[in-house]
């Protein structure tokens, strides 16, 4: 809710995916128990609120079709996950390659990302709630 409050949301996206750039980078270069404890709790923290966000968005974009369109975006991360892992899965052998392979899907993000700026800007704004049929607002 603080990023679409703020209108943040690409600037907390970035933010997530440039954490787990150079969280997986710093255990491509020093693997070991504190690096790993250090990049992936600071990777989950930066991440946790991107599902959200992207989530909230479409539901701001799609309207009526926010239900079809949220299972989409949801089963394409999956999708993406599912890629993700079967490529890292077959550099096992290699884990400094397959840390920086994550590392290189999650900076393929940024710019992705950065393109939605202006697309985001011309979304209804959280700030200015608009009355829905069915729901009484109440004035306070």
């Amino acid at each position: 809710m603080l990023a679409a409050r703020l209108g943040k949301e690409v600037a907390f996206m970035i933010t997530g995916m440039v954490a787990a750039v150079l969280g997986c980078t710093a255990l491509a270069i020093a693997p070991g128990v504190a690096v790993g404890f250090l990049a992936l709790v600071a990777i989950g923290i930066a991440l946790v609120p991107a599902l959200p966000i992207v989530l909230e968005l479409t539901e701001r974009r799609t309207g009526e079709a926010d239900g079809l369109a949220c299972g989409l975006i949801w089963m394409a991360g999956n999708l993406g996950g599912l890629v993700v892992a079967t490529v890292v899965g077959l550099l096992v052998d290699l884990p400094a390659t397959a840390f920086l392979v994550t590392a290189a899907a999650a900076l393929v993000g940024v710019p992705c990302a950065i393109s939605l700026r202006h697309h985001i800007a011309e979304l209804p704004s959280l700030a200015t709630p608009t009355a829905q049929p069915g729901i009484h607002n109440r004035i306070a």
